[in-house]
């Protein structure tokens, strides 16, 4: 009986092989004859490469044979195109596996041929279970090198080759040749060895065909999920160490015949990635669920932490993506998509109670109503389709996922959009803003799918709703300085919420529009005197709609609506200054790249759903001066001395959320040697730590635009305000800060970061990292030195000269490109 495991060792095939060659070169019939004329020469031959050029090797399958053995034939050519002839034998890993026809609802599925038996661990195993099989890579055979870039490989060892015609142990796999197959090939440079080698940088070659009919295309593939859709937010996928990239292989080897023994969990991709992308929900109530997965030498991985960056039942995200998820997608159209991967919406057609249950985990399918299952009693697949199909009692697996993203449900975040028609100042009537005088702003809601009609403010979703607008200053450095309405009566163990900022937000007001097609609302402080420049008003909310009939709005039944925002001139008396053509402070970064993870109307619908989808609205309160110091607890021990005792995570009187420091602290968490710790609104605590960006190359162009990345940033740039010279006083009477309320508003007696070194020391926190910065012309503020008396002040940080584009500007030995991967 032979097994699909691989056996090692070739002595014996080599000798075979040895004996055959030995033969044939012996064997002479019949006479030789004259020797010929000399034919003409032929074509100039390429250099075979042996390594010291190449940099990165494209591998190609060209073809299989199949059967009581098996031998695959590939290419390698480096990246000018010239053949590669050094791969060593031990770099090779293969998968080989046969798509089997799913029947009576099944899905189909693939299934390697390659399997062991893997025993759980059961000191560290949470349950002990009998051995499972798992899917494994094919490096046992014997590989010819044909010297010229072209190579053999032939599965096994030992003068015993693979036979996928028997293949009955631990996993039976019955081979049909008019069934599709698959043969995916990559290298594993192994532990140690030169990490520039080409060998580290090969693709995977894919090789699928029907063997009956020698097809390989217009067959059979399963082919539901793009590797590019992936690579969107992954960057490029390069797991299990680095070698593996294309779900093509990745599907070979998760399949039906590969588990978990020490979890009893399947690894069959469907189950694997929905569990893995829902982590941290199947880990909250009701669910309670831990992922774990033991992989090589039984490393545990726990997906608990897992955080899928938009509603995580948007199917279409990763099975149907449009073409602004998928920047340089390799397909041009929906259409093409569709056509390219026939199999999208075999998630809808074709719903199963594995990949149902990889979410639903506390549904026994088998139990019924009384395993949660309203459908009844279900042993298979036959029947999903009757209750889960479009126009059923349930709807289809994408419209009963709708239901629970009102907005998408009856397409309503298409149907509103915030218009401004006129600023104009309060006073005198101008479009032009004298400072000291409050603003006139007067707008609109309309439907784009509707010609951009107006709609009547007692409309309904409108009515349900939230309109706030927010007026700030100045375009090229938001600081909105000069604002000192207090914000916070502090009575309590947190600060209450109200309009303006202890710090440096702009003037933020609401509406009570309830008539009429279109609105016209003042703000209700002035411009401060003084203030020059250029103004924003920016439009943010949402409407609503009671969708589940409770009598109220719940919070997922608000639909977000895209804020907006428009620029003003504000003239100081003296001088008239004209509105920006371009917004200057978010034009570094595409929000269309923030939204290929974070969706539309979705993951950054932030706030309540209130600040949606315009980093113009991030930046007019999330601004340098700015701090979280006004939504921190009192502090016990009333000094201004970086520590706040009862600010739990950090410990800290406050923490910068100017967005170019706050943003790369969140996404670069993973990297940070500290917690970074946001309290919000009404004093709620936001630990970012267990943040982790999908893409781990970190790569800088993934979310700006052009070389913005790059030092040095533009002049006038302001520092990063650390800590505002205030903390929160514990009195809870007279002046809410400490030393003063003036010192909780006044910008000039900050301590702050100089501004590369704020975007930089966001990630990089190590003590190193900011003394190599310092050293360099850098001044940085820690908690530390707010306590010991020796924190930068604003005055400092404005007549320093960051030296970082020396090194890490464009061009230069370490350039940030360089370093961060750009590509």
């Amino acid at each position: 009986m032979k097994t699909g495991r691989m056996l090692r060792g070739t002595y014996l095939a080599l000798a075979v092989c040895a004996f055959l060659a030995l033969g044939l070169a012996g064997c002479n019939i019949g006479s030789t004859g004259d020797t010929g004329p000399a034919g003409p020469a032929g074509p100039p031959g390429q250099t075979t490469v042996v390594g010291s050029n190449a940099k990165s090797l494209t591998l190609k399958i060209t073809g299989v044979t199949i059967g009581h053995q098996t031998t695959v034939d590939f290419t390698a050519v480096d990246q000018n195109g010239t053949p590669f002839a050094g791969i060593p034998q031990g770099d090779i890993e293969l998968t080989i596996a046969e798509l089997i026809p799913g029947t009576d609802g099944d899905a189909d599925h693939w299934q390697n041929y390659v399997n062991q038996e893997r025993q759980a661990v059961a000191s560290n195993a949470p349950m002990t279970e009998a051995p499972q099989p798992q899917a494994i890579s094919g490096s046992d055979g014997t590989l010819a090198n044909h010297q010229d870039g072209s190579y053999t490989f032939t599965f096994g060892g030992q003068g015993s080759s693979l036979d996928v015609t028997d293949i009955t142990t631990p996993v039976t796999v019955k081979y049909d040749p008019g069934l599709t197959q698959r043969v995916a090939l990559t290298l594993r440079t192994p532990h140690g060895s030169d990490p520039t080698s080409p060998l580290n940088f090969t693709n995977n070659a894919i090789y699928t065909w029907q063997p009956s009919t020698g097809a390989t295309t217009g067959i059979p593939e399963k082919k539901m999920v793009s590797t590019a859709t992936c690579d969107s937010c992954h960057g490029e996928l390069d797991l299990h160490g680095g070698p593996r990239h294309d779900v093509a292989m990745c599907v070979t080897c998760h399949n039906a015949g590969n588990t978990d023994p020490n979890t009893g969990y399947t690894l069959a991709f469907n189950s694997m990635i929905h569990r893995i992308h829902a982590g941290s929900v199947l880990a909250a109530a009701p669910y309670n669920f831990d992922f774990l997965v033991y992989g090589y030498m039984n490393n545990v991985t726990n997906f608990n932490d897992v955080v899928f960056p938009q509603n995580i039942e948007n199917c279409s995200r990763c099975h149907d993506p449009g073409m602004a998820d998928v920047p340089n997608a390799p397909w041009t159209s929906t259409a093409q998509y569709h056509t390219e991967y026939p199999d999208w919406d075999r998630y809808e057609t074709r719903p199963t109670m594995a990949s149902c249950g990889s979410c639903h985990v506390n549904v026994d399918f088998a139990q019924g109503k009384a395993g949660g299952h309203p459908g009844g009693v279900e042993t298979d697949n036959s029947e999903c389709t009757v209750c889960h199909s479009s126009g059923s009692v349930a709807g289809s697996v994408a419209e009963s996922h709708l239901k629970s993203i009102p907005e998408q449900e009856q397409l309503d975040a298409k149907k509103f959009a915030w218009k401004i028609l006129s600023i104009q100042d309060h006073a005198t009537g101008s479009s032009t803003i004298t400072a000291g005088d409050q603003v006139d702003v007067t707008f609109e809601v309309v439907d784009p799918q509707n010609n951009n009609q107006p709609y009547d403010f007692s409309n309904t979703y409108i009515q349900n709703g939230s309109i706030n607008l927010d007026v700030g200053w100045s375009t090229t450095n938001y600081t909105s300085s000069g604002y000192t309405t207090l914000a916070y009566t502090n009575t309590g163990a947190n600060p209450s919420s109200d309009t303006g900022s202890a710090t440096s937000q702009p003037i933020h007001f609401g509406t009570s529009c309830t008539s009429g097609t279109t609105c016209t609302v003042t703000s209700p402080n002035a411009v401060p005197s003084g203030t020059k420049g250029s103004g924003v008003v920016a439009i943010e909310g949402f409407t609503a709609y009671d969708y589940n009939g409770n009598g109220s709005i719940d919070h997922d039944e608000r639909i977000p609506v895209t804020s907006v925002a428009q620029g003003f001139s504000i003239a100081d008396g003296s001088t008239t200054y004209d509105p920006p053509s371009t917004l200057t402070p978010e034009t570094m970064v595409d929000i269309k790249k923030c939204q290929v993870c974070h969706g539309r109307a979705d993951g950054l619908a932030m706030h309540g759903g209130n600040r949606n989808d315009n980093l113009q609205v991030c930046v007019v309160c999330h601004n340098p001066n700015e701090t979280d110091l006004s939504q921190r607890p009192p502090d016990p021990d009333n000094t201004v001395n970086g520590v706040n005792s009862a600010a739990t995570g950090d410990g800290l009187e406050q923490r910068p959320i100017d967005f170019k420091y706050m943003i790369h602290a969140i996404h670069g968490a993973a990297k940070r040697t500290e917690p970074f710790v946001v309290y919000g609104y009404r004093g709620s605590v936001n630990d970012f730590s267990d943040v982790q960006f999908p893409n781990p190359k970190l790569s800088c162009n993934i979310c700006h635009t052009g070389s913005s990345y790059e030092p040095p940033l533009p002049a006038g740039v302001l520092p990063t305000t650390v800590d505002s010279g205030a903390t929160v006083n514990s009195s809870g009477s007279g002046d809410y800060y400490t030393p003063s309320n003036t010192a909780a508003f006044d910008p000039s007696d900050d301590h702050v970061t100089t501004p590369t070194a704020a975007a930089c020391s966001a990630c990089h926190t190590s003590a190193t990292a900011r003394a190599h910065m310092q050293t360099n012309g850098a001044l940085i503020t820690t908690e530390a030195d707010v306590g010991n008396g020796s924190a930068t002040s604003r005055t400092q940080a404005q007549s320093t000269t960051e030296a970082c584009a020396v090194c890490h500007g464009s061009g230069t030995i370490a350039d940030v490109a360089k370093v961060h991967d750009v590509h």
